[in-house]
């Protein structure tokens, strides 16, 4: 093939599941297909639409003027899917505004970034979609100046998740420039006869497990953005919760609370009735009318408020489904519900990550006191200060300023100089809320451990007695979490809250820090 009589095109291709048959890709509107021949040779099936030319709609502002808008303004559109099938698989190669066109569903997940892994060189990526694991699922777009590899992107395998990639094949044949997600997109040299060539090895691309010998950390997690699965995990809780199966479901706040203003919850918008001190599946069941069956349609309609202590003036509103943590089994996969988005993880993974928090030790000598039922946490804090049968100096919202023009932090809730046990203290909460507690107590002790000036800053809130003389010796000291939950023996954090603490323990320890896991019990 002489590739320099075709110009450079760029394609877009999705692979469409197996056992999806070629009448149910598209969207029914789409004139029917025809069949594409070139070069004598059979490509495909060809289906169109045409939107019919109009005025765009932004000319209706500018008709207001008193001139007008100059005449013979329009706008139109056009789309188009071509599927074409390769050794029995659908590939639908989508122009314009064909892409819309697809029927939900029908095509592969991750289609796209699975077969640029797989063909790529290493040390040629140019850019990187990363989304992060917190209640706002941030999502980054990174470039390099020059290709380069993953790790100079600076991904956090256990933090981030790798939603696309854009770099250049190894193999030219497979063309100038490839990305994607799901879809694939490519720059390729290429005419409508060589299409099903260039499918057939995009299919064999995706097919290789190669890109796990480079990025063997890629299938940890990832999200589920196919609204079919979506909607069978959604009905496979609906069953569960229906029959009163709350194994690994609970609800909890999904960000954190702001304990100074803090009053209560309430089920609904209507700002009346007595507050709550927290938030549960049992006190959502015992709030819903009579003969109303508790399933994802009605989570994701009901109100979840948080207000303040005058118990009128909302701070944050969100739906139940959203403060909804589940752990679902489904097809053989696993997957997990949290801050409202479904995520399925690798078995191994979640294996892996279980047996390192299991290991973490709790504490023998913790001298805490139990929580009381709506106490705050500053107001636990104080009382546990003063209840220890040591001396803990009590460091709660005593911010400290690493260096000018630094954001303040906390050293930690709780110093028991005695044992050098730095207490970080927290409410149970969904994952960003616990996962700032142990970013918290990271970043504390590598400041303590690695900045005279922070200890410095430290020493001037602690009293004589209780200050830390350097040099220091980490392994002496003991960074302890403390969950404050209603469930003591059964603490079960939330999974992406373990991938957290299992990030922050590793690092502690690699600074001979010693960690521990505290479950504080609420009274009744």
């Amino acid at each position: 093939m002489d590739e320099q009589k075709h110009r450079i095109e760029t394609l877009t291709v999705y692979l469409v599941k197996e056992g999806v048959t070629s009448e149910n890709v598209v969207d029914p509107s789409l004139w029917p297909g025809d069949d594409v021949v070139a070069a004598a040779t059979a490509i495909g099936t060809l289906h169109t639409t045409q939107v019919p030319v109009h005025p765009p709609s932004w000319a209706k502002l500018l008709n207001e003027a008193d001139a007008g808008t100059p005449d013979g303004l329009i706008s139109a559109s056009a789309g188009a899917v071509l599927l074409i099938q390769q050794r029995g698989r659908i590939l639908a190669i989508t122009f314009g505004t064909g892409r819309h066109r697809l029927q939900p569903g029908v095509t592969e997940e991750a289609f796209g970034l699975r077969t640029t892994l797989n063909s790529v060189d290493p040390e040629a990526i140019r850019s990187i979609d990363r989304q992060s694991i917190d209640s706002l699922a941030k999502i980054s777009r990174e470039q390099m100046s020059r290709a380069s590899r993953l790790e100079a992107f600076g991904l956090d395998v256990e933090q981030d998740l790798l939603r696309s990639v854009h770099g250049v094949p190894i193999d030219d044949r497979l063309g100038l420039r490839m990305g994607g997600s799901d879809a694939l997109a490519v720059g390729v040299r290429a005419g409508l006869a060589e299409l099903p060539a260039l499918m057939d090895r995009y299919l064999e691309q995706y097919e290789k497990t190669t890109y796990r010998e480079e990025y063997a950390w890629i299938d940890q997690i990832q999200p589920v953005r196919d609204r079919e699965a979506t909607s069978r995990l959604d009905l496979a809780l609906s069953d569960r919760l229906l029959l009163g199966d709350e194994q690994d479901v609970w609800l909890a706040a999904p960000e954190i609370i702001p304990w100074a203003s803090f009053g209560g919850f309430r089920y609904g918008t209507a700002a009346t009735g007595d507050l709550l001190h927290d938030i549960d599946l049992a006190s959502f069941r015992a709030a819903m009318r009579s003969g109303t069956e508790l399933g994802v349609s009605y989570l994701r309609a009901k109100a979840v408020m948080l207000y303040a202590t005058d118990g009128t003036t909302p701070l944050a509103r969100w739906t139940a489904y959203r403060c909804l943590y589940a752990e679902q089994d489904l097809d053989g996969d696993r997957y997990i519900l949290t801050n409202g988005k479904w995520y399925r993880l690798d078995k191994d993974f979640v294996s892996d990550v279980d047996n390192f928090i299991d290991e973490i030790a709790a504490p023998t000598d913790l001298d805490l006191p139990a929580a009381r039922l709506g106490e705050r946490e500053d107001a636990y804090n104080r009382r546990a200060a003063t209840a220890a049968s040591r001396d803990v100096v009590l460091m709660d919202a005593n911010l400290i300023q690493p260096a000018p023009g630094q954001s303040r932090i906390e050293f930690c809730d709780l110093y028991d100089h005695t044992e050098k046990r730095l207490v970080h203290v927290k409410k149970y909460g969904g994952s960003s809320v616990l996962s700032h507690l142990f970013s918290q107590g990271l970043v504390s002790a590598t400041l303590l451990a690695t900045d005279r000036g922070f200890r410095g800053r430290v020493n001037e809130k602690l009293p004589p007695v209780a200050q830390i003389e350097g040099p220091i010796d980490t392994s002496e000291f003991v960074i302890t979490f403390a969950v404050i939950t209603k469930r003591p023996n059964n603490l079960r954090l939330p999974f992406f809250s373990k991938v957290n603490l299992r990030q922050a323990t590793r690092n502690l320890r690699a600074q001979r820090f010693r960690v521990e896991l505290a479950a504080v019990a609420v009274e009744n």
